[in-house]
Parts: C-alpha cells; sequence; structure tokens
C-alpha cells in the first residue's frame, strides 16, 4: 500500500518531490537526541515497575511525576541543541541545496514536538509499568495502522500539502 524510503517512516515524501526522501533520510540519521527521551522512558518502565510491584504506589505515582518532569525538561534542552544545530547538520551531507532546506525543516519540526513526544513516551511507559498491555498493544500498533497510515496515505495522494506538511502530520514521533 504505501512504499518505504530509506529509513522506517513511509514514503510519502516521493509524491510531493525529489528531495522528500534524501532530506527525510539525513533526518533519520540525527535521531539520537531521541535517545534522550527513550532511555528516560524505558526507566519509567523499570523503576515504576518495581515500586508497584513492591507495592509501594504513592511512592511510585511520585517517582513518576518526577521521571516525566525530568523527561520533558531534558527535551526542551536537546530540543532547543538540536534546534540550534539544525542548521548545520544537513551541510555535513554531500546532495541539493532543496534535500539540506527540507531536512532543516525536518530537524527544526522535530526539535519543536520533541518535550510533547517526551511526554507522550513517558506516560506510554507509565501505563506499561502498570500493567496496561492491552492499551499499550493499541498504542504501538493498531493507532499506527488504522489512524497514521490510512491518513497519510490520503494526505499524500489526494491533497497538494508540501511535503513539510506530511511530516508534521503524518510521522510517528515515538
Amino acid at each position: 500500500m504505501v512504499g518505504r524510503c530509506f529509513g522506517n517512516e513511509p514514503a510519502l515524501f516521493r509524491s510531493r518531490t525529489c528531495g522528500g526522501c534524501s532530506s527525510q533520510h539525513n533526518f533519520n540519521g540525527f535521531k539520537p537526541f531521541n535517545v534522550v527521551f527513550m532511555s528516560i522512558g524505558s526507566s519509567i518502565g523499570i523503576i515504576v515497575g518495581n515500586l508497584l510491584g513492591a507495592n509501594k504506589l504513592e511512592e511510585a505515582k511520585d517517582t513518576d511525576r518526577k521521571i516525566i518532569a525530568l523527561s520533558v525538561v531534558s527535551c526542551f534542552v536537546f530540543g532547543g541543541l538540536l534546534a540550534l544545530a539544525s542548521r548545520f547538520i544537513p551541510e555535513l551531507y554531500n546532495t541539493t541545496h532543496e534535500v539540506k532546506q527540507l531536512s532543516t525543516s525536518f530537524l527544526l519540526v522535530s526539535a519543536c514536538i520533541m518535550p510533547f513526544s517526551a511526554f507522550t513516551h513517558a506516560c506510554y511507559f507509565t501505563l506499561r509499568s502498570g500493567g496496561q498491555t492491552k492499551i499499550t498493544l493499541l498504542f504501538d500498533s493498531c493507532y499506527m495502522w488504522c489512524i497514521s497510515i490510512p491518513v497519510a496515505y490520503v494526505l499524500s495522494r489526494f491533497t497538494d500539502l508540501p511535503v513539510l506538511a506530511l511530516l508534521q502530520s503524518a510521522t510517528d514521533w515515538n
């Protein structure tokens, strides 16, 4: 149904510009900034899960709130660093000016959305640490296949949205 580009995102960008896939490839190369909230989210699953297992409900709630705050605050910092670096990162690649501009835009969008991604990722792992496996299954697969991919397909094939708007509306940020 939907082809694939170089990374893990659907190849929706080919329908708008030749540089869409290349810039998405460059953008994917700098997702290590996302390691911050991904690793903190994983730690929520471990730490809060252990506290819940020890039947320390109040301590688990308090710890969870503190770790979620840490995740969001750290992503404001790392998102700011990514935004500052977004102009220079595409220069590492030997590619066209169009691809560099799109890569810069993709990185800026990623930087701006990083604190929100941190919050949703932390909430996801909070649910997981509490044993809500059915909800996490819905988040993991059903949402992507029932909402993200069909919306991305419709937007890319039946609208004239620019490639950056497609990224903002269709990319799974976590």
